[in-house]
């Protein structure tokens, strides 16, 4: 275009990816000499990995023949200077697919599409697997458990076998003629009441 280009209109992008649209105003001479116009419609869209010299023809437009015709233009810019700075709250959190048991698994964050710069993400953490923590202190808990059952039990069995011939119980009969001894204090006839 030449002479009298203008910025006609700046609005950002309603479909993907995030980006703005810059819409210029220009003029040019068509075939005959006459004073035609054009317009230029330039997407600068987010692309965080994009090459800065990335740019590409948009919809089906022939490129325009610069000595015969004046059709209007539409050009995409790939570039991360287009894509929305990172926020605090943007980050999002991922973890690995795998876990390893010993160490646990990494935490990392990573922008979210179309973010680019801004807040720096948080440090990354290491955090246990999800399901093995649990089964380990099941196990381990279990095992603890276990071993005092056990020591208990072995405990009241050697209890029972040291004191087996006190645990005996003595028939009726005899049980009924006899006295307690005098030796832990208790008379050994009513007439000692006195």
């Amino acid at each position: 275009c030449r002479g009298g280009d203008m910025l006609e209109a700046i609005r950002p992008n309603e479909g993907k990816p995030s980006g703005l649209w810059f819409n210029f105003l220009g003029r040019c001479f068509a075939n005959g000499g006459e004073l035609s116009g054009r317009r230029l419609h330039l997407l600068l869209s987010c692309h965080p990995e994009a090459d800065p010299h990335d740019f590409s023809l948009l919809s089906a437009m022939e490129p325009p023949d610069m000595m015969t015709g004046c059709q209007d233009l539409a050009l995409e810019w790939r570039t991360k200077l287009a894509c929305p700075v990172c926020q605090e709250g943007d980050w999002e959190a991922v973890t690995p697919t795998r876990c390893d048991p010993v160490r646990g698994q990494r935490v990392t964050y990573i922008a979210p599409s179309g973010c680019f710069g801004g807040a720096k993400p948080p440090e990354d953490y290491w955090e246990p697997c999800p399901g093995v923590l649990n089964l380990v202190a099941f196990v381990v808990v279990g095992a603890f458990v276990g071993c005092i059952l056990c020591c208990l039990s072995i405990y009241v069995l050697l209890l029972r076998r040291r004191y087996a011939k006190y645990m005996m119980l003595e028939d009726s009969q005899s049980a009924a003629n006899a006295v307690a001894p005098a030796s832990i204090g208790v008379p050994d006839s009513p007439g000692n009441f006195a």
